[in-house]
C-alpha cells in the first residue's frame, strides 16, 4: 500500500522543466510532420468566418456585457489538492496525514518511504522468527484418547 501511495503522490508532484522541454520538443516534432505535407490535403477543407456564422446557433453567442475577470495566477507551490475518500482511507491506514498542498508532497513522499522500509524490515525479522521456530522444535503429535471399543476395527 505504501508503494501505491507514493507512486500517488508523485503523479501529482508538478512537472519540471525536463519534461515540459521534451513536450516542446514534441510538438516541434508534430509541426515538422505537419509542414511536409504527406496528407491529403483533399480531406481538408477550411471554412471561411462567413461559412462559420452559418453553422452558429442564434442563442449560442457570447453574452454582451458581461466581462471575465482576470484569474490569479495559483502558485504550484500553494495549489490545493483535492483527494477522492478511498485515498484519503489509505493515507488513514498508513497513519500518515494527507498532503492538501503541492508543496507538502516531498514530505509525505519521504514520510511513506520510511514507512515501506519499516515494514519490509518487520516482515523479514517475521520470516526469519518463523523459520527459527520450525528448526527448535518439530511439531508434535497429540494422543488421541479414545476407546478401542467404540471403534471396531474394519
Amino acid at each position: 500500500m505504501c508503494a501505491l501511495l507514493i507512486d500517488y503522490c508523485q503523479r501529482l508532484l508538478p512537472k519540471t522543466k525536463d519534461t515540459a522541454e521534451t513536450i516542446v520538443h514534441e510538438k516541434k516534432d508534430i509541426a515538422a510532420e505537419l509542414s511536409k505535407g504527406d496528407f491529403k490535403k483533399e480531406k481538408i477543407t477550411l471554412l471561411n468566418k462567413q461559412e462559420e456564422d452559418l453553422f452558429n446557433v442564434a442563442g449560442a453567442k457570447a453574452k454582451k456585457g458581461k466581462k471575465k475577470g482576470k484569474k490569479e495566477e495559483v502558485k504550484p507551490e500553494t495549489q490545493s489538492l483535492n483527494h477522492k475518500f478511498d485515498v484519503l482511507g489509505f493515507f488513514e491506514n498508513m497513519k500518515v496525514a494527507p498532503p492538501m498542498v503541492v508543496s507538502k508532497l516531498e514530505g509525505t513522499i519521504k514520510v511513506l518511504q520510511e514507512k515501506k522500509e519499516y515494514f519490509e524490515s518487520q516482515t523479514e525479522k517475521v520470516v526469519e522468527k518463523k523459520e527459527e521456530t520450525e528448526k527448535r522444535a518439530p511439531p508434535k503429535q497429540k494422543k488421541l484418547d479414545f476407546q478401542e471399543a467404540e471403534f471396531p476395527s474394519i
